[in-house]
């Protein structure tokens, strides 16, 4: 499954990396992407290999620019092990400025290899998060 987040910026800023939650029964290696308002893929990069519990981040082959206002997803792609949270984003997104996550902003897609995440599941939040650098 690709699991993720979509997001959009208040100011011009630079995504550098991915963050996500992993558990032990999750261990990786994990591919990362950014994508872009349209799904296409922006940037990407590969977690190491390890049972390490907690969150992980990883670094992107390259620095992302965001244009303000336009809506980005940052995701993962896990072999069926993933964390989640019904309901978090049934009601509300989340406004933390200068990011925002807009209501059902937790995304997924169902595959073998990384693919563009645009479905929901009751508000769920996959536990996927931005590195942001602001300009």
């Amino acid at each position: 499954m690709e699991l993720g987040v979509r997001f959009r910026s208040d100011v011009r800023a630079s995504v550098t990396a991915i963050r996500f939650y992993q558990t032990a029964s999750n261990p990786g290696p994990h591919v990362v992407n950014l994508w872009g308002p349209d799904g296409s893929r922006l940037a990407t990069g590969t977690s190491a290999t390890g049972a390490t519990t907690g969150w992980q981040q990883v670094t992107l082959d390259r620095p992302v620019a965001l244009s303000s206002g336009a809506v980005y997803t940052a995701s993962y792609h896990s072999e069926g092990k993933y964390s989640a949270d019904e309901g978090t984003f049934s009601r509300a997104g989340i406004d933390k400025g200068p990011l925002h996550v807009p209501i059902s902003g937790g995304v997924y897609a169902y595959g073998s290899q990384s693919a563009f995440p645009t479905k929901t599941y009751n508000g769920s939040n996959y536990w996927v998060d931005v590195v942001v650098q602001s300009s």
